[in-house]
């Protein structure tokens, strides 16, 4: 439960913030502690996010969202006597925090879930640029950041001074953006060319080999790219001299760097497509297995149909009323991939008595529902392979007196059926027909490990037990 909220994230920032800030063991556990304290109400908000989205109004959640992320934050700091450290890790929070909330709106809109990595990396350039301008325009003037005329960015945000040098904002800005972009476009490369045709195709050798031939030829016209933005002369980002071999190793740098990230991407992708074939493939699997459970019924009771409208029978109306009711519940409930136990029952019912109805012959057919919880969720479908096995090898090839008996019980989540059934000599080999064959391919597929099937023969009598763990069902959609 603790991983499905967001809290843990804020714990994981807090203790890389108190890392970074720190020089020694008791400068991080004072640092781990004070900003454990300072987070308290954001770990809070995370806690209860999704309950607060459902008590609350939407203009009232965002209220509380900027009440905590801005509001309190901004009050912290200035309490702390606008502490430079502790204004970057609210930044971090705030900016964070934006970012899990657009994650949850991509899961609910068809339309943002499109949105693919490469978009979603370059709107996160834009947004990491700009906060980095706005810092950058913030430590100007302050002697802990500009000295020597070299610029630093600091964790620092002063929205007069971005306010003032609102047009020096722009331009780091897109300055920023643009020598970002150098690094995207490194990435690009590495994604869609040296990983998927080098790499995985060729080998270790050829991606090397690529590595080295994108670095040469990249990184000095990069760099005099970079080299020509004015912005290089405050920040130093790097040398003037495009051919130096640190711009290189820059290159470099950024292809190894992402080349973890885009392999796991690879991965995921292969991954998501094996699976995807895997539950179709079971669903495929568990379509043919339905269609094979009624055919004998179905086509028997056609042909006694025939015979009925024949000789005028009055039973000819019950008995296409009956048979209908039956084929609809196989048609539409039994698509879907979970029905309620109540609805099996009332199908078995039906059918017992649309058998009655057809067979020419008295049948003692005794059921026993006692104790059952109607609400529980099952695949349907599956119960009745039981009793169209007993009608199909043991009650109509009997020449004498036969019998069925079914027993129904649930216990919490766990369900066992059984049914016992008379059986002539001659066809005990066949009890076990297609029908439990393909009611144990079922079985593994929709619960596997979590099921219990046995069959036995005892003299003229067959006897056949199931026994499901509803919780643990398996979905080929899941």
């Amino acid at each position: 439960m603790f991983m499905k909220r967001d809290t843990w994230i804020y714990l994981v920032v807090t203790i890389w913030a108190a890392i970074w800030f720190a020089t020694s063991w008791q400068q991080y556990f004072s640092s781990l502690a004070c900003y454990a304290v300072l987070l308290l109400p954001l770990m809070a908000f995370a806690w209860f996010r999704q309950a607060l989205k459902t008590k609350l109004l939407w203009w009232q959640y965002i209220a509380v969202w900027l009440t905590v992320f801005v509001g309190y934050a901004m009050a912290a700091v200035t309490i702390k006597g606008g502490n430079a450290e502790l204004g970057t890790l609210f930044i971090t929070c705030f900016w964070l925090d934006l970012v899990l909330e657009a994650n949850g709106y991509i899961h609910h809109f068809k339309g943002l879930r499109k949105i693919s990595l490469d978009l979603a990396i370059l709107l996160g350039i834009v947004l990491l640029t700009g906060l980095g301008a706005a810092m950058a325009v913030s430590g100007i003037g302050d002697p802990r950041f500009d000295h020597d005329g070299i610029l630093l960015i600091g964790g620092v945000f002063d929205a007069g001074k971005i306010m003032d040098n609102f047009g020096l904002f722009l331009g780091f800005w897109l300055q920023f953006f643009l020598l970002w972009l150098a690094g995207f476009l490194i990435y690009y490369i590495n994604h869609y060319f040296l990983v998927p045709r080098l790499l995985k195709e060729r080998g270790i050798v050829y991606y090397a080999a690529g590595v080295a031939g994108t670095v040469v030829v990249l990184y000095p016209v990069l760099a005099q790219l970079i080299i020509w933005l004015p912005f290089n002369e405050r920040f130093q980002v790097i040398s003037s001299q495009p051919f130096d071999a640190e711009n290189a190793w820059g290159v470099f740098a950024v292809l190894i760097a992402t080349l973890p990230v885009i392999v796991a991407i690879h991965w995921f992708r292969q991954h998501s497509r094996i699976a995807t074939l895997e539950k179709q493939q079971v669903q495929a699997e568990l379509d043919v297995l339905k269609q094979q459970i009624n055919p004998h019924f179905f086509f028997n009771t056609l042909n006694n149909l025939y015979a009925l409208s024949l000789t005028r029978s009055a039973k000819t109306p019950e008995v296409i009323l009956q048979l209908s009711e039956l084929m609809r519940y196989v048609i539409y409930e039994g698509q879907k991939e979970q029905v309620t136990l109540r609805a099996e029952v009332k199908y078995m019912e039906d059918y017992l008595h649309l058998q009655k109805i057809r067979m020419h012959k008295s049948v003692d057919v005794q059921l026993d529902y006692e104790g059952y919880d109607p609400s529980l969720p099952v695949s349907p479908l599956l119960l009745i392979i039981l009793i169209e096995n007993a009608f199909k090898h043991g009650v109509e090839p009997a020449e004498g007196a036969s019998f069925l008996h079914i027993k129904l019980q649930t216990e919490k989540d766990e369900v066992y059926f059984s049914c016992r059934n008379s059986v002539e000599p001659a066809v005990k080999g066949t009890a076990k027909g297609i029908g439990l064959e393909n009611l144990r391919r079922r079985l593994q597929l929709l619960y596997p490990g979590n099921h219990t099937l046995h069959t036995e023969t005892d003299g003229h009598t067959f006897f056949a037990s199931l026994k499901l763990q509803l919780h643990a069902a398996a979905s080929p959609h899941h």
